[in-house]
């Protein structure tokens, strides 16, 4: 299990069941099957008292309050998991300060107490594909943003920004192989750190903006967007290879060079080329979004 924080939706499990449900809801998917096939698939690999099914029911909870459409068995749960202290007591054995326990439970509390009152109207399914595309955070050309894995710390650079067709941004960024402490994270020349990953992502691929923290610069070299992309680094040909799972899974082929390495493999491609890429891969962009 993964958090960053007391918040009700500050855990990879929360954020995953959540999108999850939207994204079947959003194809028109019924409340109560999306609901049965996620608790299928958790409880093929938790029991239902694992600490774990609490984020599970807690994000299908706000998921069907969301969309008018609570199940009694869902909320039942919730309230037994609030009420009893059960929580409380997981993220005490996940070794949490009591000062983290008390902002927890306040969370719990108000979430709780907002789910006791009916939403006015479900929320719309969104069916345009430009409907679901989701802003990226601020994020800096040359930022080394840090964000909770495991028992530590991965660190990704922002290499790059490309917006297409004036409505979808996307971003390029290095995830670093190490995994560090969080006394290690600002004292780091990234630089001379081993790269795990490098692609791109949509804001809908990338960590939310109360995930990753900014715990160091570095150099960028102008334009590395368009001269990576043009020596196929980032796989010119296909967009659906990036995911929001790179970030927290184990890599399975590590990129194995630095930042300068990656630089040095790369040049300045002329504006004609440059201006047919861009067209190449707007119209890529587009039809990924629409197939979402």
């Amino acid at each position: 299990m993964g958090c960053w924080g007391m918040g009700i939706t500050q855990s990879d499990e929360y954020c995953e069941v959540y999108e999850s449900f939207m994204e079947e809801y959003n194809a028109g998917k019924e409340v109560p099957d999306i609901s049965a096939r996620i608790l299928n698939e958790y409880h093929s690999e938790f029991d239902d008292d694992d600490g774990v099914m609490h984020d599970v029911y807690f994000a299908l909870a706000k998921a069907e309050w969301m969309c008018c459409a609570q199940s009694d068995m869902i909320l039942s749960r919730v309230k037994d998991i609030i009420s009893s202290g059960k929580n409380i007591e997981f993220y005490r054995e996940l070794e949490a300060s009591e000062s983290d326990l008390k902002k927890r439970k306040k969370s719990l509390d108000k979430f709780l107490e907002s789910l006791l009152v009916p939403r006015a109207k479900p929320r719309q399914r969104r069916t345009d594909p430009l409907d679901r595309i989701v802003e990226l955070p601020p994020l800096e050309i040359g930022g080394c943003y840090a964000y909770k894995y495991e028992d530590g710390y991965r660190v990704l650079v922002v290499l790059d920004y490309k917006e297409w067709c004036g409505q979808m941004k996307t971003v390029a960024c290095a995830i670093l192989e190490k995994t560090f402490t969080a006394a290690e994270i600002r004292n780091v020349d990234y630089s001379k750190e081993m790269i795990g990953h490098v692609a791109w992502y949509s804001g809908n691929d990338f960590l939310g903006k109360s995930v990753i923290k900014n715990v160091a610069m570095v150099d960028i070299p102008d334009d590395l967007y368009a001269r990576i992309l043009s020596v196929n680094y980032f796989g010119v040909g296909s967009v659906a290879h990036s995911s929001k799972k790179d970030f927290r899974k184990p890599f399975d082929k590590v990129f194995g060079k630095t930042l300068p390495e990656l630089f040095a493999l790369t040049s300045p491609i002329p504006q004609k080329a440059h201006d047919s890429l861009d067209s190449i891969l707007s119209q890529q962009m587009f039809n990924y979004f629409r197939g979402r």
